[in-house]
């Protein structure tokens, strides 16, 4: 027998939607709400399982909600929740897509109650591997010619790294209050090693604070990353590609008077490595002791040439006047 032959195949279940929000009720330690300015969304994926021919990817929906007390001052509230979509598949596969959050509402019901509700989106690219039989060899056959076709194939390693804690100091104004906190992972290189991908880039974070003087500020800043993210079977012959997020963000005073603050966060990176290659399965056969009946089915293989990390800029912008 010859060894087995495994393909991968992309299959796309098209835009997969689901539901997070809910009702929430401010702790006392928050300002109640008089009125609602912006609320925003930033889902943040934990994880997937595929069981019993469904695939389900489900995280966090961290909900920033900023505001006016009823003092006219403004104010934040982070709120969370969770979401999770299902879809059907083989068992077995490997997911491939980030979440969005679309469509954001938000009802105030009274001054510590709100209702937040949010419809998270993906187009996941799926991948779905199938593994050939053996050439099969019946008893009495003798002598078996085959006749095999050359295919591009490529297989995928899938690699993560979670919990990589990133913190940096900033400059601020004497007084400035944190109000929303966001964060953003550039990755400008992934460079497969043997053994592992190492992967570089940027972590953005932003901050709105509210002034002394009660008017809102900003406050940034880009912290270098790089990480050995270790992975079976990789080799730098390979390619591959990154992403990732931000969670449990957050900036505390470390200095005098809230002279010196601290952006804080947890980095999460998945991303797959790509081996691109070739397999000859077989088309045809014919055996010298028997007659055979041969059956052939079409089989669909994917190929990538590479996998790359590209990023770009966009200049520009808009001025905004508040009366």
């Amino acid at each position: 027998m010859t060894d087995e032959i495994r393909l991968e195949r992309d299959s796309d279940p098209g835009m997969i939607c689901g539901e997070a929000g809910g009702d929430y009720t401010l702790p006392d330690y928050l300002a109640e709400v008089r009125r609602v300015l912006r609320a925003d969304c930033s889902p943040v994926p934990a994880g997937q399982y595929a069981s019993g021919g469904q695939t389900s990817a489900g995280g966090e929906a961290v909900f920033h909600l900023l505001y006016t007390d009823p003092d006219g001052n403004l104010a934040a509230a982070p709120l969370t929740g969770s979401y999770e979509v299902t879809f059907p598949s083989g068992d077995g596969v490997s997911l491939m897509a980030e979440p969005e959050a679309e469509g954001i509402t938000c009802r105030p019901q009274s001054a510590r109650k709100v209702t937040l509700k949010t419809g998270i989106c993906m187009h996941p690219t799926v991948v779905e591997t199938e593994v050939l039989p053996a050439e099969p060899h019946p008893e009495g056959a003798g002598e078996i010619a085959c006749l095999r076709t050359n295919i591009h194939t490529a297989q995928t390693t899938p690699f993560s790294s979670s919990d990589i804690r990133v913190s940096e100091s900033v400059k601020a104004e004497a007084g400035a209050v944190p109000l929303t906190v966001t964060g953003n992972l550039l990755v400008r290189e992934c460079r497969p090693e043997r053994g592992g991908v190492r992967v570089r880039g940027d972590v953005w974070l932003s901050a709105l604070c509210r002034g002394a003087d009660g008017m809102p500020q900003s406050l940034r800043t880009k912290i270098p990353l790089e990480e050995f993210i270790p992975a079976d079977g990789v080799t730098p012959d390979d390619s591959a590609v990154a992403w990732g997020s931000c969670r449990n963000l957050s900036l505390t005073s470390s200095g005098d008077a809230g002279i010196s603050m601290t952006f804080d966060t947890l980095v999460d990176i998945w991303g797959i490595a790509v081996s691109s290659g070739e397999a000859s399965p077989v088309t045809d056969m014919y055996a010298t002791g028997c007659a055979l009946h041969v059956t052939t089915r079409p089989v669909t293989s994917r190929w990538y040439p590479a996998a790359v990390c590209a990023n770009f800029s966009v200049d520009g912008g808009e001025d905004y006047r508040c009366d």
